[in-house]
This record gives structure tokens, C-alpha cells and sequence, in this order.
């Protein structure tokens, strides 16, 4: 068994001190980083991947099996098991934000992963209304107004322009990189950039949006933005 006994932060990984047991010797403070999609994603399935360990905890192993003292196979599997560790210990130590999302299976994904290819149909339905929001904002005489989930505002608010410049990952790329990173995040929930921007309308798309929050009562489930009080009747 490999037993962690210290770890501090370095760069983006965490450096675990463990010990590597060969026959009746032990390596004591073996030094393990994990690092993950930094390591590159070539071998990202082949056991131990991710993981960067001291090579001359590793030379001292090799000597051990050329001795006679240890089966290769049993060191092979304590190299496995201590990159395994320090896995472990860098999904724990990743911050909240991370932590909540990130997996061993997410942080292997390219955007291909069974998740993803069942999710594609969804993310390109939302790719699609994303690049409809973005066009409209390249005609803001016809739209004054911008909605959110449950508020207007004028088209001009910069709370109306957040994310309108940015150009989404199309279907239509290929599947090229951007796209799989996109489809990565959209599925594994690293969402940071995923959200819609507010959507442009016209007058009359403002008051269907309008009615459809009005209750029979007349009560409103929208409010007006505060920054640039759009003229909007509160009837």
C-alpha cells in the first residue's frame, strides 16, 4: 500500500509525500505531483496518467526489481496506486467552484466522452439560440429593449450587452477544438461561459414576454432594470 503522509501546493498540482514500499523496503517521502490535462491528454486513459513522480524514487525501484528483491509487476502496481493518491488529493484540493464539478472522468474528457456525444443535440440547440441573440445585437434600431430571466432592459444597458460579443462554438466547425471545449464545459458543468446573454426584442415580442409573466391578477413576476430605467409601462 502507498500511505500519503504531507502534501503543500505547488503551481496547480499538489505535491504529495508518500511512501512507495519495495518487498521489505520502503521509499519513504516519495514525491508525487498530479497535474492533470496539464500532463496532455495523449495517454489519458493508461493507468498512472496524470501524475508526475520522482525519478529517483523510480530508479531506486527499478534497481530493486534488476535485484531480484521486488516483482516488477508489484512495483508497477505502487507506481499506479500513488499516482491513484495524489489524484485523489488534487480533487480535494481544488477550490469549491471546481471541486463541485470536477471528477476522474471529466478531467479526461475532450468533449467526446459518452456524456458529451448524448449531449449534443442540447448544446447545439443552445449554440443555435446563442448566435441568434448575438446577430440580433448587430441591429439594435429594431430591438430597444433586452430581457433576462425576469428582467428588462433598455438594448443599450451594458447589462443588456454582457456576452453579445462573444462568438459561440458552431456545429458547423467540424467539431473542432473550441467546439469540443465548449461541449466539455457545457455537459461537465464548467458553465462559466456558457450563459445566454439577454435577448433583444422588439416592442411586441416585450409585450407577449410581459403578459406571459403577468399574472390574472395583474400581479408582475418582472421587474425594470434599476441602471437604465427603461420606459416601460408598469400597467
Amino acid at each position: 500500500m502507498t500511505t500519503p503522509t504531507t502534501r503543500s501546493d505547488l503551481y496547480r498540482g499538489v505535491v504529495n509525500k508518500m511512501i512507495l514500499r519495495l518487498g521489505a523496503r520502503e521509499l519513504a517521502d516519495m514525491a508525487v505531483l498530479f497535474v492533470g490535462p496539464e500532463m496532455g491528454m495523449q495517454r489519458r486513459y493508461d493507468p498512472g496518467w496524470g501524475a508526475l513522480i520522482e525519478i529517483a524514487g523510480v530508479v531506486r525501484a527499478l534497481e530493486a526489481v534488476a535485484a531480484g528483491e521486488v516483482p516488477v509487476d508489484q512495483v508497477r502496481q505502487e507506481l499506479v496506486d500513488l499516482a491513484e493518491r495524489a489524484e485523489g488529493a488534487w480533487l480535494a484540493d481544488q477550490l469549491p467552484e471546481v471541486a463541485e464539478v470536477a471528477t476522474s472522468s471529466s478531467i479526461r474528457c475532450v468533449g467526446d466522452c459518452p456524456a458529451c456525444e448524448a449531449a449534443r443535440p442540447e448544446f447545439d440547440a443552445h449554440n443555435d439560440e446563442y448566435q441568434r441573440r448575438v446577430d440580433r445585437a448587430r441591429h439594435l434600431d429594431r430591438y430597444p429593449f433586452a430581457v433576462s430571466k425576469s428582467s428588462i432592459h433598455t438594448s443599450s444597458c451594458h447589462m443588456a450587452k454582457q456576452g453579445l460579443g462573444i462568438s459561440p462554438a458552431r456545429a458547423d466547425d467540424g467539431g473542432g477544438l473550441l467546439y469540443r471545449h465548449k461541449l466539455r464545459s457545457f455537459v461537465h458543468g464548467f458553465r462559466g461561459d456558457m450563459t445566454l446573454p439577454c435577448l433583444l426584442v422588439t416592442d411586441d415580442e416585450l409585450s407577449r414576454w410581459r403578459a406571459e409573466r403577468t399574472g390574472p391578477e395583474g400581479g408582475r413576476r418582472y421587474r425594470l432594470c434599476k441602471i437604465c430605467d427603461p420606459h416601460v409601462p408598469l400597467v
